[in-house]
């Protein structure tokens, strides 16, 4: 009973001391401000911001045990598991996907194509497994000669016969390239003006129009081993200047080299299948294939004749961060050829030209026709990039393997056993605006040029306004001998001066002077071609 006292005693005291604290309290601090909507949602935000930290750093540490060789081109190549994987399971995988299992993406699921303009219009799905480039490309050439007399006597002498000035649609071309599905890509590209034939071998008289296909492919690419296996009409894996676009090259024309050894007749196409391939780093790139060594440029081949030709290519320095404004290229390719029709003629036309071979463009060395059993051709090239100055040069010997000449008549028949013939070219070029050439990896050659600044002039509120373009200049010798073992087809050597503007990426006008001389050939006397040739160019 006293216990119960005490309690009740105790629990009234505490009810009196919380009473009196209360009342003190409400008269010392003044009630709190209602909360408002705007403090609230900041708060809200702060939470949904830490747990997406949180999150954020979970996915990090999940990220860290990813072997980041693991490519989206290639999902399965450090995939331990022996489970065999449908084409459509195929996926890509985002670096910024938020979660650690990412849908999958069927490959040809989404066929929507967006437009851009890539040097040209290009039409590309989301996810890259579909594009399509359409473009073309136009070069018109203004040209004039002035020749030693003695040259000029006909070719049947030994001369070059008259040597006109022009003006010509040097090349017209349209071409349509592309992927479908990621792992086919395919180009077909369509001259109209550089395939011309003469209405007569042997007089001046009006030419022939021959429109025909240059490339013409399909490829089938990410293939094991192989790389990428190419089939239809294509360039041969021989030379790099052969294989870089004219699109791009330094001078109106290639070197002798085009010509007499890398694309001859057909412009250096061929019907053919051929694989390619380059390293995972892209420094290091080979190419073979086997062709048929068809004389015309309509991409069929017809009798005993082949060619089985490979390149192989190599970066002894690329400077990564620049993206090759610092490089040094070298590479190696040959071929080994059953003569078309069992004869080779190695002729060549000039480094200005008022066309294609014919009655309108003078060959100014030529073996003629030569019954051969083989036609080997090795070449060699290098090609160094210091920031604006750059430096090519390539070198091709082919040999011919028991020849006789000439073909007919029988009576007057000559063996001239295995001849030997050469030439090559090394080049200089300097950019006055400080650019440099791109490169391509895959095609181990020099590419487009992208001026710092295009060219424009306009008028403006503020005046005129305008920018430079890009400037280069250039200089090159080109040399070959088709002299050997009694064969008298002419030996030249030429300096080639060349000054570029390029408006911006797609337009270029080129100015080239150039000096050949010939020795002499059969009753012409040597003497000297000079040559000067302004194109414009563009190119999508």
């Amino acid at each position: 009973m006293l216990i119960a006292r005490r309690c009740a005693f105790i629990c009234a005291g505490i009810l009196l001391l919380l009473s009196a604290a209360n009342s003190v309290l409400a008269q010392t601090i003044e009630p709190l401000p209602p909360v408002t909507s705007t403090e609230l949602e900041l708060h809200s935000i702060r939470q949904r911001l830490a747990q997406q930290e949180a999150e954020l750093s979970q996915l990090r540490s999940q990220l860290g045990t990813i072997d980041p060789t693991r490519s989206a081109a290639s999902p399965l190549a450090n995939d331990t598991t022996t489970e065999p994987v449908s084409f459509a399971e195929y996926t890509s995988i985002a670096p910024s996907t938020a979660s650690a299992e990412p849908a999958p993406y069927e490959i040809g699921s989404d066929k929507k194509l967006n437009a851009n303009w890539n040097h040209g219009l290009e039409f590309k799905s989301e996810h890259g497994d579909f594009r399509m480039h359409v473009g073309g490309a136009l070069n018109y050439d203004l040209v004039s000669f002035a020749d030693d007399e003695p040259l000029e006597i006909a070719p049947a002498l030994g001369g070059i016969g008259p040597n006109p000035d022009s003006t010509q649609i040097r090349r017209a071309r349209v071409v349509m390239d592309g992927k479908f599905y990621e792992v086919i890509d395919f180009k077909m590209e369509y001259e109209f003006a550089n395939f011309l034939s003469p209405a007569s071998p042997t007089a001046v008289q009006p030419v022939v129009s021959s429109p025909a296909f240059t490339d013409m492919w399909l490829q089938w690419t990410h293939l094991p081993i192989l790389g990428n296996v190419r089939v239809g009409s294509q360039k041969e894996p021989l030379g790099m200047e052969h294989l870089m676009s004219f699109k791009f090259t330094d001078f109106m024309e290639r070197s002798y080299l085009q010509d007499i050894a890398f694309g001859p007749y057909n412009n250096g196409f061929a019907p053919g299948i051929s694989a390619l391939d380059l390293s995972e780093d892209g420094r290091w790139t080979w190419a073979a294939g086997i062709f048929g060594n068809n004389s015309d440029p309509f991409g069929y081949s017809i009798g005993d004749d082949w060619a089985i030709t490979g390149r192989t290519t190599y970066l002894l320095y690329y400077d990564e961060p620049s993206e090759g404004r610092y490089l040094w290229e070298a590479g190696i390719s040959g071929s080994v050829r059953k003569p078309d029709e069992g004869l080779v003629r190695l002729r060549t036309r000039g480094n200005i030209r008022s066309g294609p071979p014919g009655v309108l463009n003078p060959i100014f060395a030529d073996t003629g026709n030569m019954e051969a059993e083989r036609e080997n051709i090795l070449s060699f090239e290098t090609a160094y990039q210091a920031g604006p100055w750059s430096i090519e040069a390539e070198y091709a010997g082919i040999l011919a393997t028991d020849v006789v000449q000439p073909f007919t008549p029988q009576a007057a028949r000559v063996d001239r056993g295995d001849p030997l013939f050469h030439g090559g070219y090394v080049q200089a070029m300097y950019f006055l605006t400080g650019e440099h050439r791109s490169y391509s990896k895959p095609l181990a050659a020099l590419d487009r040029v992208i001026p710092n600044e295009n060219f424009f002039r306009v008028q403006s509120g503020a005046g005129i306004c305008q920018g430079s373009g890009a400037w280069q200049l250039g200089l090159r010798y080109s040399g070959m001998d088709l002299n050997d073992n009694g064969i008298n087809g002419g030996i030249l050597h030429s300096g080639t001066l060349g000054l570029n503007w390029f408006l911006n990426p797609n337009a270029k006008v080129q100015f080239n002077y150039d000096l050949t001389h010939r020795s002499a050939v059969g009753q012409a006397l040597a003497g000297y071609i000079n040559g000067f040739g302004t194109r414009i160019a563009f190119d999508f």
